[in-house]
C-alpha cells in the first residue's frame, strides 16, 4: 500500500482542496507505481491529511504563528519498487503545485 501524507496548518485546505488533492496525488504515485492510469487500483493508494496548529510548525526557526510563511508538507511512502530517478521525477511533476 502507498501512503501519501500531506501536512498543513490548519485551515490551509478546504474540503474541496483535498478532494482535488486527494485524486491528484493518488494519481500521481498510481501511474509510476503501476505502469499506467488504473482507476480500480486506487484503493490500494491512500492519502493522509493531517492539520498542525501554527504554533506546531515552523520554517527557519520561526513559528507560523509568529510569521507570514506558508508550509505544506507532502511525504510519500510507496511499496518496495523501482523509483529510479525519472520515476521519481515524473511523479513529482504530475503532482499539483500550490
Amino acid at each position: 500500500m502507498t501512503v501519501t501524507t500531506v501536512i498543513a496548518p490548519q485551515g490551509r485546505l478546504s474540503v474541496e482542496q483535498r478532494r482535488a488533492l486527494a485524486r491528484t496525488l493518488t494519481d500521481a504515485v498510481l501511474v509510476p507505481e503501476v505502469g499506467q492510469l488504473a482507476p480500480a487500483a486506487r484503493v490500494g493508494f491512500q492519502v493522509h491529511f493531517v492539520e498542525r496548529a501554527p504554533d506546531m510548525m515552523a520554517i527557519g526557526g520561526t513559528l507560523l504563528a509568529d510569521a507570514e510563511q506558508d508550509v505544506m508538507v507532502v511525504d510519500v511512502a510507496v511499496m518496495d519498487a523501482d523509483w529510479r530517478r525519472e520515476v521519481r521525477a515524473r511523479a513529482v511533476r504530475a503532482a499539483p503545485s500550490s
